[in-house]
């Protein structure tokens, strides 16, 4: 009787081992009702579509200089990019400071002083080539001259000639 009592004591140590084991594996205690009760399958998961992005934010403008691009709206604020004269901007609405958010741009968060006189809605006028305009060669090879504005407008190279 003794050998009985024994593989009985030595599967009933093997049962408590394996209550144990299973107890670590699932992170805390072992209760086989409560947790077979209490799964369910899980809902699918349904990937919805991404909201389209809304088409027109703000008004279409032209720099007519080289504009500064800030991080925030305000003159102390780090500039994120450069604006060349010509180049085309969406801005939104501007605040009581004169400062607009561009939409679209390089980063999250710009601005630009849209009260500037040279922010405006038209684009700016080409000024025609003429033969007695000084042209400079630059360091690239490049061929400009300065026009009234102060800013470089590129021709042809074969202008330097």
């Amino acid at each position: 009787m003794a050998g009985r009592t024994q593989g009985c004591a030595a599967i009933g140590c093997l049962g408590l081992c394996f209550v144990f084991l299973v107890a670590m594996c699932t992170g805390g205690e072992f209760d086989a009702e409560a947790d077979w009760s209490s799964r369910r399958p899980s809902p699918p998961i349904v990937s919805l579509p991404a909201p389209a992005p809304p088409t027109d934010l703000g008004e279409w403008f032209y720099a007519h200089g080289t504009l500064n691009v800030r991080s925030a709206p305000r003159a102390t604020a780090p500039i994120v990019r450069t604006l060349r004269r010509g180049e085309r901007m969406e801005l939104g609405p501007k605040d009581e400071n004169g400062w607009a958010r561009i939409y679209g741009g390089a980063t999250a968060e710009e601005y630009v002083y849209r009260a500037s006189e040279l922010v405006r809605v038209e684009p700016p006028a080409v000024e025609p080539v003429t033969a007695s305009r000084d042209y400079i060669r630059g360091p690239r090879g490049g061929c400009y001259y300065i026009s009234r504005s102060g800013n470089k407008q590129y021709v042809d190279r074969s202008l330097c000639n």
